[in-house]
């Protein structure tokens, strides 16, 4: 791939972009979350005001029932001022009650100052009877107003119809302040000086809308106030905030996010600039890769080793031309789960393979078995076939395997031992006594042992003198529950990390054990080199930014008007700057040579 010099502009611009992108959206949704908070508070506002309204109102619905269910057992009580005190006592918030007959108003508690009432007929005022007829086709509890009462001041009229066989008899009213019902409700003054209330009510006879809190200019229909409807009274009540968050207010955190993204637009168009050589490599290692894949082919085809992958999920297979080649199929062939188990000979072969795969499936591990396969072309030859289960969230994710031909290795006992005894990794097998059959060279190598010592010897006995007791935990786990099993193990005595394949069968067991301890110490080499990273990631984000902020700021005081000493002392401090910079950036190339050569060792 070809770089020049136009790369770190155009990295550093798409940089910018990205952050400017960023921090506008989490602007923007920091602004939305303000507003959705806002919105709540308004919620919970005019639902708390509309329960303590309807708690109120409550207060009505109690006193009328009671003068109804008076009147309807004793009829309109002699002692009307004696009963509509205790009443008023009890709901201090009515301002009076009356007993309406028919449609005209006979008593009212307290008299004093209401005298005006009595002998007004409600039904035929044509200005104001449409709410009491109403009251009477709901035939339960309704409110009437606020309007202005008879005996001065404005109120609202709760009525509820009296009925005798289904014949309306009149009401029984109570008349609420509309000063004090809001002021106990929170409404009007405002519990909260942050939120302003509205009620208001369709006029009966114009149906226009008309609201009874006197606001200055304070617009509820704008989209911003929150609205619940009061079917007592077909009264609506508004919240909103007085002065809610508006966008403008965001104008700050937008021109930080717009400063950030310069910043590291900036800083990126600056790292940006240094010499492509890390890129170089990459190609470099690239074509290694590409070499060594090569060879691996090369050394498959040559050992008649062929790979396959199993996606566990859809059951997909894949194979490479080398096991097509073994199971003499099509290169075109479209392998699937049951395409192994289908070659395989049927019989023992075929259930040990259907078993091995049914475990991995349920329990994962690894497997290695010998098998009988009839090709495509009906060829019967001897594979090894072996494989392990990638896990993923407790469920097996993959299996990655090979099969390789050793139908030549197989037609003599004593080539079957040169294939043994030519692996790398040790290999031992015992019969059901845990008396040691075989112990390849590998293993001699191993455990320091050569295989006339212990052939024939019981390996509990060994391994347990020689303080590996717990090989022997993991062989009896694998041997009881009969299933492969596969764990790595540390040895003190042999001072050796080892990866440990244990294969359980009806006459015994066998076992590979693998020395990775070179990996072990790789793992822990790049560990160390992981740390170096992150301190050269570290001076990058911190350490660079200070000269740089430096540089910035003195750049901005140049533009301004100074003496021509001031901008050489101006100067001298971005040339100072700029040196520690170029220190800064020097150590951090010092440092990435230190883990190049490391890599190198």
């Amino acid at each position: 791939m070809h770089f020049n010099h136009k790369h770190p502009f155009i990295i550093g611009l798409i940089v910018f972009v990205f952050v400017l992108l960023i921090t506008q959206l989490l602007t923007v949704l920091n602004y939305r979350r303000i507003i959705a908070n806002e919105q709540n508070r308004v919620i919970s506002a005019v639902n708390a005001s509309n329960i303590r309204l309807q708690e109120n109102l409550s207060h009505s619905l109690a006193v009328t029932s009671t003068l109804n269910y008076i009147m309807e057992t004793n009829g309109i009580p002699k002692d009307f001022e004696k009963v509509g005190k205790e009443l008023l006592k009890a709901h201090k918030n009515i301002a009076a009650v009356e007993i309406v007959e028919h449609g005209t108003i006979r008593h009212v508690y307290p008299l004093k100052g209401n005298e005006r009432v009595i002998g007004y007929n409600i039904l035929k005022d044509s200005n104001r009877n449409l709410e009491a007829l109403k009251t009477i086709d709901k035939k339960t509890l309704f409110f009437a107003g606020p309007l202005e009462l008879k005996q001065g001041g404005t109120g609202i009229v709760g009525r509820l119809p009296m009925f005798k066989d289904s014949i309306f008899m009149g009401f029984s009213a109570v008349i609420i302040r509309l000063d004090t019902l809001l002021a106990v409700s929170g409404i009007y003054p405002s519990y909260d000086p942050d939120l302003q209330f509205q009620l208001s009510k369709p006029n009966p006879n114009t149906h226009r809308e008309e609201y009874f809190i006197p606001l200055n200019d304070t617009n509820f229909s704008d989209g911003h106030a929150v609205k619940v409807d009061l079917p007592m009274g077909e009264w609506k009540l508004y919240v909103k905030l007085r002065d809610g968050t508006s966008m403008s207010s965001m104008l700050p955190l937008s021109l930080l996010g717009l400063l950030l993204a310069i910043i590291t637009g900036v800083f990126a168009w600056f790292i940006g600039k240094q010499p492509f050589i890390l890129k170089k490599q990459v190609e470099e290692k690239i074509k290694l890769l590409n070499h060594n894949e090569m060879l691996l082919k090369m050394t498959q085809e040559s050992a008649k080793v062929g790979s396959w992958e199993l996606n566990c999920g859809d059951d997909t297979m894949e194979w490479t031309d080398t096991t097509k080649r073994i199971y003499e199929v099509d290169l075109g062939f479209r392998p699937d789960k049951r395409s192994l188990i289908q070659f395989t000979r049927e019989g023992a072969y075929r259930n040990e393979l259907e078993q091995v795969f049914k475990s991995m499936m349920h329990e994962g591990g690894a497997f290695d078995i010998d098998s009988k396969i009839i090709t495509a072309k009906g060829h019967e030859r001897w594979v090894r076939i072996s494989g392990r289960c990638d896990m993923l969230n407790g469920k097996c994710h993959k299996i990655y395997g090979a099969t390789q031909d050793i139908h030549e290795h197989m037609l003599s006992e004593s080539e079957k031992i040169d294939i043994l005894e030519s692996i790398t990794v040790a290999f031992i097998a015992c019969n059901t006594n845990w008396d040691v059959t075989y112990w390849n060279r590998a293993a001699e190598s191993m455990f320091k042992v050569d295989s006339g010592d212990i052939i024939g010897k019981n390996l509990k006995d060994f391994m347990g003198g020689n303080g590996d007791a717990e090989l022997i935990l993991e062989f009896e786990t694998a041997k009881t529950h009969q299933h492969m099993h596969t764990f790595e193990f540390y040895s003190e005595r042999m001072q050796l990390w080892a990866e440990v394949s244990i294969f359980p069968k009806h006459n015994g067991f066998s076992a590979y054990l693998k020395d990775i301890t070179e990996q072990h110490k790789h793992l822990y080499a790049i560990e160390q080199q992981n740390k170096r990273l992150n301190e050269i990631a570290w001076l990058q984000s911190h350490v660079v930014r200070a000269p740089l902020a430096r540089m910035l700021g003195s750049l901005d005081l140049l533009d301004s008007e100074k003496t021509e000493e001031e901008k050489k002392i101006l100067m001298d401090f971005v040339l100072k700057s700029a040196v520690e910079l170029d220190e800064i950036i020097s150590d951090i190339s010092e440092k990435t040579t230190e883990i190049k050569f490391d890599e190198g060792k």
